[in-house]
């Protein structure tokens, strides 16, 4: 019994680290910076090193705003770190401050350009001042969130001179992001609300902002099925019909026995997301 507590203390210390940082999240962000350097040839560790900036960045950006958002999560997402009692306020708020100066430092580390540390910058940030932007703006969250998620895949587009088609994806990215937050919004309408926040559904409803969230997914099919006419390959068709057939089944899903996996369905969205970076592989 002894030894037991320490080990339990230890394994739930370690579930809130990666419940907080968005372990999924962040490292799929990362892996949009590595996998097309470290199949275009750049090296697991140069690919790796370009990468940290974009992760810790994440990381430190979904630790930040877990603090700061504490109230609405006691609400909305209770098995979060700092209300399931996983982590102390305090100790997640060092933590997310040591992730930003570890970004910081690792993008003058690996930067090549001006136009890639400035990308390297804005991402850092865009989720330091988040809180700050979204208290004050708190409608134009939605709209932050989803330009510094494209940020990597802009900055993979630059570091291996891909033709201006490419640009696409980020575009559709945004649009496809867009979509998601506002999905998001949706779901922590109830915690919004009670924080007096202002956000798209707590402003026009549920219900017209999941058609507006609709209609951007579907935005987003409709850009890259015209990146894949230019950039032809099965490979870019199928990945392009995943993302685009996914406008066509979220709102089934989401509307499904009124609304019951609204969850589920906004986890699944991780499907096209993934397929979104495969379009980068070369």
């Amino acid at each position: 019994m002894f030894q037991q507590k320490p080990i339990s203390e230890a394994w739930n210390f370690v579930i809130g680290v990666l419940l907080i940082i968005r372990a999924f999240t962040s490292s799929l962000i990362a892996g949009a910076v590595f996998l097309p350097l470290y199949l275009a040839g750049a090296g697991i560790e140069d690919s790796l090193y370009a990468s940290i900036p974009f992760f810790c960045a994440a990381a430190g950006g979904f630790t930040l705003n877990d603090y700061y958002d504490l109230s609405k999560d006691q609400i909305n997402k209770p098995y979060r770190a700092i209300p399931s009692g996983r982590l102390k306020p305090n100790v997640a708020l060092s933590f997310g401050f040591i992730l930003i100066v570890v970004a910081f430092v690792a993008s003058f580390l690996v930067y090549r350009n001006r136009f890639q540390l400035l990308l390297f910058l804005i991402s850092i940030g865009g989720v330091t001042f988040y809180g700050l932007v979204t208290k004050y703006f708190s409608l134009s969250k939605t709209i932050l969130t989803a330009a510094v998620s494209v940020l990597p895949i802009v900055y993979v587009t630059e570091r291996l001179s891909y033709p201006r088609t490419y640009l696409l994806i980020p575009i559709g990215g945004l649009f496809f992001l867009l979509g998601r937050e506002l999905l998001m919004d949706i779901r922590d309408i109830a915690g919004d609300s009670s924080s007096r926040m202002k956000t798209l559904p707590t402003v026009i409803g549920s219900s017209g902002t999941a058609k507006i969230a609709f209609t951007l997914l579907g935005l987003c099919g409709l850009i890259l099925i015209f990146f894949t006419a230019q950039v032809w390959s099965i490979r870019n068709v199928i990945l392009t019909s995943i993302i685009l057939s996914s406008s066509f089944v979220v709102p089934y899903g989401w509307s499904y026995r009124k609304g019951k996996y609204r969850r589920s369905v906004i986890i699944s969205l991780y499907i096209p997301m993934l397929c979104g970076i495969l379009l980068l592989m070369r």
